[in-house]
């Protein structure tokens, strides 16, 4: 992958947002460059037949924070990278609610409101709060928080957020 092409689906993520790079748009780009001089069509169909689209993406999410790139308004999409991207940003939010306020404060209302989604878009992605939770526990899992997997465990007995967070504190202290 050129620099030139990263550079290119730069300044369509600076124009549209980092969520809209569309190949259309990137082909628009390097067209529109007078110092382009390779064949336009030939560079995106080695880009889209040799998986490189998707790589180049997944280069731009690395880079957008460090680069100050702004998501863009969401649409709809088909594309299981953008999918992806959305669960993690989900539970990535419904992880820093519950280290905040436990595992059973959470409500998709809530975690769609936090994290910018609608809370069709948790259910068509999680199925339901129990889904969500189970993805939450991992993440805590994967960064060595045994509170959020120890309420899990205890969520059948104590149906009170506050009860449950206490107990599960109480049972890793013991």
């Amino acid at each position: 992958m050129t620099t030139e092409v990263f550079d290119a689906a730069v300044a369509v993520a600076r124009r549209v947002g980092y969520r809209n790079i569309t190949r259309r748009l990137l082909a628009e780009e390097l067209a529109s460059q007078p110092a382009w001089g390779r064949d336009v069509p030939r560079t995106m169909n080695y880009l889209i037949n040799e998986g490189k689209m998707g790589e180049l993406v997944a280069q731009i999410l690395e880079a957008k924070d460090r680069l100050a790139l702004v998501p863009g308004k969401r649409t709809p999409t088909l594309s299981n990278l953008w999918k992806e991207h959305d669960k993690t940003e989900i539970v990535g939010t419904a992880y820093r609610m519950a280290v905040k306020g436990g595992l059973f404060s959470l409500s998709l209302p809530k975690v769609a409101a936090e994290a910018g989604f609608s809370v069709g878009t948790l259910r068509n992605y999680f199925g339901s709060i129990e889904g969500l939770h189970e993805r939450v526990v991992e993440l805590a899992k994967a960064n060595a928080n045994p509170a959020l997997v120890r309420e899990l465990e205890l969520g059948a007995r104590y149906m009170d957020p506050v009860k449950l967070k206490a107990a599960a504190a109480k049972s890793l202290v013991s």
